[in-house]
């Protein structure tokens, strides 16, 4: 958790590789994951995370579409990022002012 903070990405995906490896069902962790691979430009390993975690009943779990639509926008996969800008629009769940912002943004470039 301090190398996640702290921002070293490569170290905390070490630890929660080794932490997930005991502990699958942690989603916190998952999402800490997902975000080290994509701080660390592992952009598809970062979707397959964000992709799993949108499949838990979780209530939060517009979350893991959030972090996939960054994901796609660091691949510059702009069709990609906005189907899933769209999706937490759409929802008006978590993120979806962030998400409503972003989709102008792309709109307008």
């Amino acid at each position: 958790e301090t190398a996640y903070k702290n921002k070293d990405y490569e170290q905390a995906l070490i630890y929660s590789q080794s932490y997930l490896a005991l502990f699958p069902d942690n989603l916190e962790v998952q999402i800490d994951q997902g975000i080290c691979y994509l701080e660390t430009n592992q952009y598809d390993k970062a979707i397959d995370v964000f992709e799993s975690y949108e499949q838990q009943e979780v209530s939060d779990a517009i979350k893991g579409t959030w972090y996939k639509a960054l994901a796609y926008l660091k691949q510059k996969d702009i069709v990609q990022a906005q189907s899933n800008l769209q999706i937490i629009v759409e929802r008006q769940e978590g993120f979806h002012q962030q998400a409503k912002q972003l989709m102008e943004q792309l709109n307008n470039h």
